[in-house]
């Protein structure tokens, strides 16, 4: 018998297959026989196995799988114990008891253990006693077809996972034995079911793989299957491109349908509430596709979902009348309907009531009972070995986690029940670049520790997935496994975004990464651009594996969804935008914070801290009837400032607006098309910034004015209808100075401003000096001529930010002044000097309001009217907010190219493609000389190859703008000439006196001199050809005023002969040429900007 046990036990340890069923050699035809003779003799009882179990595990272990592998061939559990009957020499129908079958199960578990077999734990529901049996015996051979066939229809349609990522296996095999229907026998599917270590997919891999000598995603699609994941904080839903490439994805939340379209990198929808219960998401058109999770069954408060907490993934939910669930040793999140207060898993109300989370530490072999009333529900845990990864891990804001290699360790926890002895562990990378063995010893240890940093140390620099395995030593059967992302040569994540490095990567894709330059000099990534909000960093792992990695730069961001588009698509709005609602809106904003804030309205809290929870989502409705008379901002607020994110407007419609001023009084007339509560005015005095806000209540009778603060009252003129308003405002005891009053009202129980059909605003403007209302006058200009430069700026900014509004015309009459106020301000000399040109420029860049009409154009243009500002010496541009706007930014490459020209290209502010345009392009690069005589021709020849129809429909679908280091690019270009030709579009209804004047003009003007770039877009995007004919017009216009605002510079007396130009002989003195190139530079602004930055590089290049 010691010699069978031998020769048992080297078969079980010289097999791959975890199962008994599945060895080879481990107990042969005559030794079967002679093993159940033997027994049959010694009285045919379970306790007899039982004791040979004790003595011979591996022997009496084989001889059972065997009786019930050969004899099994009915169903449920007398099936088994039937063929465990002739494992004994008895009839299989001889009866036995319920003790001694139990005894007999506990031994055979006991002996599974003791041969390192892996363990169920599952000590609960029906057949649980079977199940031990038939997980050793796994699937036979004659249904190894019948799987193997299922395997390759689940993963022609839903790809295969990574061949080297344990957590991508355990997802696909998780949805795979979800998607098995009544085509395999309940032996097969529970064999399946029951392979906690994921031998039957890791055996189909290597098949596939050794089969066609290929790479696994040459055959099959990589898996791209959606995940349901969830931190302990957030709700997602991860979906993933199919190898780089485009997919529209279907998503289903509760039967509410939504289409999104997935690209070059993972895309996470976040799920704002807890309560959802049924979540689908499949490709669409491709129905197989179709992955389904149930988060809860029903809304009762019995019920719990578990997500593994290394990887966030939804692993399962349940209902405590069920009996219990059996996982595997690790750590899990815990999201309950109900408060747990037990020793081993205690949980804490998360911000959404009734949902509690916790997290769960399981080891080997352990066994828990939650208890809520009368009702037990268990948690087992298998007996299997655990390995962990520990050190320092790095969760980007999109992408996967990693580890920094400084002080990375393993622990691998081993199950009580293992015989002490040696381990073999081996640590490698995907692909076996590196690849190393250590042996360990375990005595009365449970846990095995390896500083893996001392292992890996040496590899070179890159991300690398690493692989570690626990074998016994000198065995093939693979006892734990585990892998991870991990970054050699990374010191540390400096602040969550920036890596400091030891070396740089050398798997890093340069051309893939955004917002980034690889400086090998000092070993550093640098980012190009924090006016950006993101730095995406890819690589390539092994094979077709791309893995990119997003940080998010320090910040707080606000996009916005609207959910009834076709196509959802998160648009991201800049800080300090305006959006309009009305009642029936359906779009959704979502905030994410990098900081420790709040998030409020007014002086209600919505969000009490961003680092419990990164993001929010709100629908727009629920924001606005946050709304009061008080306040209309959405603002975040910190210890050290407070942020205004977003302007909440619902627009209230209303109609025949008069309005008439008296000595010291105004009158205003107006019907709505429903009846009003009150009335809010918000009043600004534009000098001094002194602000009032005055509520009027219908019919409340006279507010009486205290002083230094308006008075009136609101009164129904029509007692039936009661739509039609007078409000009468009194100014005689108003603090003196240039009053802007906006009006704001509530109907039917929400707040919202003033507006017209067409998104006109209406307001009130006046000049009060001494109570009465007077026209603009001496009394404005002199507190302006004792102000100082910092304090005139401020009143410019206010004045600018006003005439951004799209006033209805008979409301421009009473703020007609602030044009006044307005040309008062842009030429004043200490203003516009070139000290303080810096804070002038990002006035330029208004971004309009989203109540305002589409086709709207503010008519005032700084640049407009004081062209020569774009004419200064680069020094006037050096403090200029390069992270305001692209325009902004090109200012910022006019300083830095004048500063260092080297140093502009080496540091790549301009796109990289721009070194070929040189003269002297090797010396460039290969001794870091002087770029020398740009060839404007040469560079416009070589953009039509790096800007290819495909570069046109990624930026088509990306939300991106041009960052520091795509300057003067061909993706800056294409950016900018469809920025323009999307701008003439909105203008073409509306405008019928400057709109037709810029066109003449453009058509007009003619220089031989310039070299024009070409044109990007797709001739086919165009809706005529004359709308072709205008770009190409509008940028030569742009491209003469840039180059002769920057031969200006240089003292060549170019810009004012030009102006005159344009005035005189194209425009035939028909209008005057301000307001014409106001609108030219709100219609073609990054156009002309583009080349204000080419024409000074041009220049530049040619000076020594």
């Amino acid at each position: 018998m010691e010699i069978k046990e031998k020769k048992a036990k080297a078969a079980i340890a010289n097999s791959n297959s975890p199962y008994i069923g599945l060895m080879d050699q481990t107990l042969n035809d005559a030794e079967y026989k002679f093993l159940t003779n033997a027994l049959f003799k010694a009285g045919g009882k379970f306790s007899n196995l039982e004791r040979g179990l004790k003595q011979y595990p591996a022997l009496f272990v084989s001889h059972i799988v065997r009786a019930v592998q050969s004899n099994f061939g009915g169903s449920g559990s007398s099936a088994v114990y039937g063929c465990l009957n002739l494992a004994i020499g008895k009839p299989t129908d001889t009866v036995s008891k319920g003790p001694d079958r139990e005894k007999l199960w506990k031994a055979f578990r006991r002996a599974c253990s003791r041969l390192d077999l892996p363990v169920s734990n599952r000590l609960f529901g029906s057949n649980y006693m079977v199940d031990a049996y038939l997980e050793q015996v796994g699937v036979a051979d004659a249904f190894k077809d019948q799987v193997r066939a299922r395997m390759e229809r689940f993963a022609t349609q839903n790809g295969l996972p990574d061949e080297y990522d344990i957590d991508s296996q355990k997802a696909w095999y998780s949805q795979f034995c979800a998607s098995i229907n009544t085509s395999l026998s309940t032996r097969v599917k529970r064999a399946l079911e029951n392979d906690i270590v994921g031998f039957y997919l890791n055996e189909f891999l290597n098949e596939v793989a050794q089969e066609n000598n290929l790479t696994l995603n040459s055959i099959y699609k990589q898996s791209i299957m959606p995940l349901l994941k969830f931190d302990g904080e957030c709700l997602l839903l991860s979906v993933f491109p199919e190898n780089s490439k485009d997919q529209r994805w279907s998503i289903n939340l509760d039967n509410e349908n939504q289409q999104i379209d997935v690209y070059t990198e993972q895309c996470d929808i976040f799920i704002d509430s807890f309560s959802i219960k049924n979540i689908s998401a499949e490709l669409v058109e491709q129905s197989e596709s179709k992955i389904n999770f149930s988060l809860w069954k029903d809304d009762k408060n019995n019920q719990l979902a578990i997500f593994d907490a290394e990887s966030n993934r939804f692993l399962s939910s349940h209902s405590l009348v069920e009996d219990g669930v059996v996982l595997s040793p690790g750590r899990y999140f815990v999201l309950s309907r109900f408060e747990i207060n037990e020793e081993w898993l205690t949980t804490m109300e998360t911000l959404q009531d009734g949902f509690y989370c916790g997290e769960l530490v399981l080891t080997a072999g352990a066994s828990y009972v939650l208890k809520r009333g009368p009702i037990s529900f268990k948690i087992n845990v298998h007996s299997q070995a655990l390995i962990e990864f520990i050190g320092k891990v790095n969760i980007p804001y999109s992408g996967p986690s990693f580890y920094s290699p400084m002080d990375l360790s393993i622990s691998a926890d081993l199950p009580k029940e293992w015989d002490a002895g040696d381990y073999e562990v081996e640590i490698s990378s995907a692909g076996k670049e590196y690849s190393h063995t250590i042996e360990v010893s375990s005595s009365s240890d449970v846990r095995i520790e390896l500083n893996i940093f001392e292992i890996i140390k040496d590899w070179a620099s890159g991300l690398y997935r690493i692989s570690v395995v626990l074998k016994r030593k000198g065995q093939n059967r693979i006892l734990a496994k585990n892998t991870t992302l991990v970054w050699c040569g990374l010191h540390n994540i400096k602040n969550n975004y920036q890596p400091i490095l030891q070396s740089l990567p050398s798997n890093f894709i340069k051309d893939r990464s955004e917002n980034v330059r690889f400086d090998e000099n000092e070993n550093r990534v640098v980012i190009k651009d924090h006016g950006i909000p993101f730095v995406t960093l890819a690589f390539k792992l092994y094979g077709n594996r791309d893995v990119l990695i997003k940080f998010a730069l320090p910040g707080t961001y606000i996009y916005i969804d609207d959910l009834s588009a076709e196509i959802r698509k998160e648009t991201l709005l800049k800080s300090g935008s305006t959006i309009s609602a009305s009642f029936s809106d359906k779009k959704i904003i979502r905030i994410y914070s990098t900081e420790s804030g709040t998030l409020q309205i007014g002086n209600r809290m919505l969000h009490d801290d961003f680092k419990k929870k990164p993001w929010v989502k709100y629908s727009t409705a629920a924001l606005f009837d946050h709304i009061d008379s008080v306040s209309n901002t959405l603002s975040f607020h910190t210890e050290n400032y407070t942020e205004v994110l977003l302007n909440l407007v619902s627009p209230h419609f209303i109609k025949d607006w008069q309005a008439s001023s008296k000595q010291d009084s105004i009158e205003v007339d107006f019907t709505s098309f429903t009846p009003l509560s009150s009335l809010a005015i918000s009043a600004v005095e534009l000098v001094s910034d002194t602000q009032q806000k005055k509520v009027f209540d219908v019919n409340a009778g006279l507010l009486t004015p205290v002083l230094g603060e308006l008075g009136g009252m609101l009164i129904v003129e029509d007692g039936l209808i009661k739509n039609k308003h007078k409000l009468q405002l009194h100014t005689e005891n108003l603090t003196d100075g240039a009053w802007v009053l906006t009006l704001d009202c509530k109907m039917t129980g929400r707040w919202g401003r003033l507006t017209n059909e067409r998104g006109d605003q209406f307001v009130i403007g006046v000049i009060v000096v001494n109570g009465r209302i007077e026209e603009y006058g001496f009394n404005i200009e002199r507190r302006l001529k004792y102000l100082n430069q910092l304090e005139k700026t401020k009143i410019l900014n206010r004045v600018n930010n006003q005439l951004s509004t799209c006033f209805e015309l008979s409301c421009w009459q009473s703020v007609s002044w602030l044009k006044t106020l307005w040309l008062s301000l842009i030429n004043d000399g200490e203003l516009m000097s070139s000290d303080n040109l810096s804070n002038i420029l990002p006035l330029i860049e208004r971004k309009l309001d989203e109540n305002s009409a589409l086709s709207w154009v503010p008519q005032l243009h700084i640049g407009g009217y004081k062209p020569d500002i774009y004419a200064r010496h680069t020094s006037a541009y050096r403090r200029t907010d390069a992270s305001r706007s692209v325009n902004l930014r090109c200012f910022k490459g006019m300083y830095e190219s004048h500063k260092s020209l080297v140093e502009a290209v080496q540091n790549e502010l301009l796109a990289d493609a721009l070194v070929v345009g040189f003269s002297n392009t090797k010396a460039i690069i290969n001794s870091d000389e002087r770029p020398k005589n740009l060839n404007t021709i040469q560079v416009a020849a070589m953009f039509p190859y790096t800007f290819t129809t495909a570069n046109w429909e990624k930026m088509q679908r990306e939300d991106k703008e041009p960052a520091l280091g795509d300057l003067l690019g061909s993706f800056h270009l294409a950016y900018v000439q469809r920025e323009c030709l999307y701008n003439c579009r909105r203008t073409e209804v509306g405008n019928d006196f400057l709109r037709p004047a810029m066109n003449r003009l453009a058509f007009k003007y003619q220089d031989s001199t310039l070299h024009k770039m070409p044109n990007l877009i797709p001739v086919d995007f165009f809706v005529s050809e004359q709308e072709q004919e205008l770009l190409i017009s509008l940028e030569t216009l742009a491209s003469g005023i840039a180059k002769a605002c920057r031969a200006e510079s240089r003292n060549e007396y170019k810009l004012a002969p030009l102006m005159a130009t344009l005035e005189t002989e194209l425009l035939q003195g028909s209008t005057n040429l301000a307001p014409v190139l106001s609108f030219f530079f709100s219609i073609a602004g990054g156009l002309f900007h583009y080349y204000l930055l080419l024409w000074e590089l041009y220049f530049e290049s040619r000076e020594s």
